[in-house]
């Protein structure tokens, strides 16, 4: 559907939640009534149109960081926060306990805080700031840090798998799903997938007693 119309420039987003952003005489990629692809305008899609999107373009940056920072980075931005001068990653799974003590983190003796794990240092926050991450933001704000958005492959990667860690569940369906409540978090992250030749739709989960805040769930 249209998300908006800014004089001549169009915005769009596709069923599966990817956007298209153009000039109304913009041309993109659709498959015909007669199977033959062919191009359109943006100002002439209609809903019963299926768009080409582009995948496994390939597309990395330069930057490089150790595979246990990518991957803190990844676990973080899904289970982490930053109060004062402490770290905290609440995380239930005993599989990666291992790795945040590698981290330097102590785990919480507090029996309503049993799945917490704390990191108090300053130099710390200050390395994870100047990689990208907002101290301050709150979980429906949390974006995929600049240092990720420019980093190689192996970077990447190792990122989506502490994201993947965190907040991502595999189902008995095969489906792998991945959910936040920070829709431009969500966005970036189905980005990624793409540039590896994943497709992942992006739903928003209506609101409910167990999740007052709303959730941006990915399907791959």
């Amino acid at each position: 559907g249209v998300l908006g119309v800014f004089g001549s420039v169009w915005k769009m987003r596709l069923k599966k939640g990817y956007q298209l952003t153009g000039t109304t005489h913009h041309k993109v990629l659709v498959m015909g009534e007669d199977g033959i692809p062919n191009w359109k305008e943006l100002s002439q899609l209609s809903k019963e149109d299926f768009v080409a999107i582009r995948r496994s373009a390939g597309i990395f940056g330069t930057n490089h960081l150790q595979d246990k920072m990518a991957y803190f980075l990844g676990l973080y931005i899904a289970e982490g926060n930053i109060d004062g001068r402490r770290v905290t990653i609440t995380n239930a799974d005993e599989q990666i306990y291992s790795f945040i003590e590698e981290m330097g983190f102590r785990h919480s003796n507090s029996k309503s805080n049993k799945y917490q794990w704390r990191k108090g240092s300053v130099v710390f926050i200050k390395e994870l700031e100047r990689l990208g991450v907002v101290a301050t933001a709150t979980a429906c704000y949390k974006t995929v840090p600049h240092a990720i958005l420019s980093a190689d492959k192996p970077t990447v990667r190792a990122f989506l798998q502490g994201l993947f860690d965190g907040d991502g569940c595999a189902q008995k369906t095969g489906k792998v799903t991945y959910s936040t409540s920070s829709l431009k978090l969500a966005e970036q992250v189905q980005m990624l997938l793409l540039n590896f030749g994943v497709t992942a739709g992006l739903h928003k989960k209506p609101l409910d007693k167990l999740s007052p805040r709303p959730k941006h769930t990915q399907h791959t």
